[in-house]
């Protein structure tokens, strides 16, 4: 009876505890106030961001500023304020003496009418940024025939809205350093979508904010497509101008050009310390990110919103109104909390007494990823795709990735497979795995027929990570050259002597990959010596990911 005795005193003495602090909160609630200053592009999102921050948090009262360019410099020179801007309208957003962190991002876009009589020639061909700059500056050849080949030839004409950031980041693209002659400066957003609206051979620059209509581009507006390396055509990782989404997820992963790309910051003169500035940030990477798409901006990525979280630190944030406690207060909770504590360790004591096994899961502590780490199973044959087969009694081979690549990735949230009865060859694509939008392509390591695939990965990919031999196969292949292609696979020793080189290789790559001005992020992905820590690329950049598909996946066929 002493111990459900004692129970009864905790519960009863955390139920006076709490009382006490309602009591306490109806009659004192402590206000913070949190100032922010942004520019008058930025201002509208902020503006409702603190609304709806304000609504969440009722115990901070959020005061937004709209200023320029000098008082934010100023702003951050004396040490004051949280500000919002972009780089596109703050000059100093690369200055290395303030803190910084990327919130959402915008671009400036070539628009067009989507009735434009070459329509299809521009989706094959795209332009050339060269040939944008040569019809800009010479009037004689301001013409559609001096964009594209074998084209309905028409009168070319260029708008762009009178703003000098906009005209630098344009000029810098096209590598323009004159006047133009053949460019018409409007004063809003709203003429230059009505004038490219009104002229179907009409081209207009302007934001990416400025076309967006819920979910797709304004009326019979669409964006320009941009054949980056000037080959005359848009190749597989150009096609990102189908839709809005498209070509969002495309300026996100570093597919449009970056020098027209913005981002949208946070900036400080340092590290924010204050709970009220903590608790805004981390809100508007989370749940102020769904009103991002409704001013034009792209959100960030689950991948980004963790990481960035993780910089932030972990804080308590208070959702509500906080409140102080009395001492007599906490001291009741305390002893209430020991009396708990004093119960569970000797119930714990209690059960260790009477020997009953402990199972402790060894694989949520794993933090450096190597080849001690990876698990090599002997018979089956592993492949420099980093895949593996193993030959089926029945003559089939099953196959799956191997456990190398599901660390690098971390958790996987989809997987796209090929269905039963499609034909497959030995380094060709054969299923591509993602994880919350991010993905790679895996090459097959044989040929032949899919005879199965499992079905269970379509809801549950992340049965590769758990298991990538056993329940995490991906497909059972009928075999077309077997006896050829088996001939360039290894088993296991073998497999352990290259993957020590597939490490090294990660590591450069990783080394590459991260920015010199992204030392703490460097820092999660390679520990002290250049260690690797488990699932290195998983809070990376999708720009990360691709370079990953070209300069390492690629380069292993």
């Amino acid at each position: 009876m002493k111990p459900l005795a004692l129970i009864l005193v905790a519960i009863l003495l955390l139920y006076c505890s709490n009382i006490s602090g309602k009591e306490m909160t109806t009659n004192t609630v402590a206000t913070d106030t949190l100032s922010i200053t942004t520019t008058q592009e930025m201002y509208n999102l902020t503006n409702e961001w603190a609304s709806n921050f304000g609504k969440q948090n009722p115990s901070t009262i959020v005061k937004v500023t709209q200023s320029n360019d000098n008082d934010v410099a100023g702003m951050l020179k004396t040490g004051t304020n949280l500000c919002i801007v972009s780089n596109e309208n703050y000059s100093g957003i690369k200055n290395e003496f303030i803190w910084q962190m990327i919130v959402g991002r915008n671009a400036i876009v070539p628009i067009i009418n989507s009735k434009n009589p070459n329509i299809n020639l521009i989706n094959e061909q795209g332009v050339a940024p060269k040939n944008i700059a040569h019809s800009l500056f010479y009037p004689d050849v301001c013409e559609w025939s001096t964009l594209l080949k074998n084209c309905k030839n028409a009168p070319l004409k260029y708008y762009m809205i009178n703003n000098r950031s906009i005209r630098t980041i344009v000029a810098n693209f096209l590598k323009i350093n004159k006047p133009t002659y053949n460019l018409h400066l409007l004063s809003t957003k709203n003429e230059i979508i009505a004038a490219v609206q009104n002229d179907v051979n009409a081209i207009g620059f302007c934001k990416l904010s400025d076309i967006v209509d819920g979910n797709n581009f304004t009326s019979d507006i669409t964006v320009l497509p941009i054949d980056r390396n000037e080959n005359g055509k848009i190749d597989y990782s150009e096609k990102i101008y189908g839709d809005l989404q498209s070509f969002m997820r495309g300026v996100w992963i570093g597919k449009y050009p970056k020098e027209l790309s913005n981002n949208i910051y946070a900036v400080m003169p340092d590290r924010p310390k204050d709970l009220a500035e903590l608790t805004f940030l981390k809100w508007i990477i989370t749940d102020g990110q769904q009103l991002m798409n409704k001013y034009g901006y792209s959100d960030l990525t689950m991948g980004d919103v963790q990481t960035k979280l993780e910089l932030l630190g972990n804080n308590q944030i208070m959702a509500n109104a906080t409140s102080e406690t009395s001492p007599q207060t906490s001291i009741i909770a305390i002893l209430g909390y020991v009396i708990i504590l004093m119960l569970i360790g000797g119930l714990l004591l209690s059960f260790s007494q009477k020997k009953r096994p402990v199972t402790i899961n060894t694989q949520n502590f794993i933090t450096i990823f190597d080849e001690k780490t990876l698990d090599v199973p002997n018979g089956i044959y592993f492949d420099k795709t980093h895949t593996w087969t193993f030959l089926e009694k029945n003559g089939t081979v099953k196959v799956g990735i191997d456990d190398f690549m599901q660390h690098t990735t971390g958790k996987l949230t989809r997987i796209k497979m090929k269905n039963a009865g499609d034909k497959v060859n030995k380094g060709e694509t054969f299923v591509t795995i993602a994880q919350n939008g991010k993905q790679l392509n895996i090459c097959s390591p044989v040929s032949g027929t899919i005879k199965m695939q499992n079905e269970m990965l379509n809801t549950n990919p992340s049965a590769i990570n758990k298991s990538p031999y056993t329940d995490g196969w991906i497909y059972a292949i009928e075999p077309s050259n077997w006896l050829r292609e088996v001939q360039f696979y290894s088993m296991a020793d073998k497999y352990k002597e290259w993957i020590k080189n597939e490490f090294m290789r990660l590591k450069d790559f990783m080394a590459m990959a991260l920015k010199q001005d992204e030392l703490e992020l460097a820092h999660i992905v390679l520990q002290d010596g250049g260690v690797l820590t488990d699932n290195p690329l998983a809070n990376l950049d999708p720009e990360v990911w691709e370079e990953f598909q070209t300069n390492f996946i690629d380069t292993s066929k």
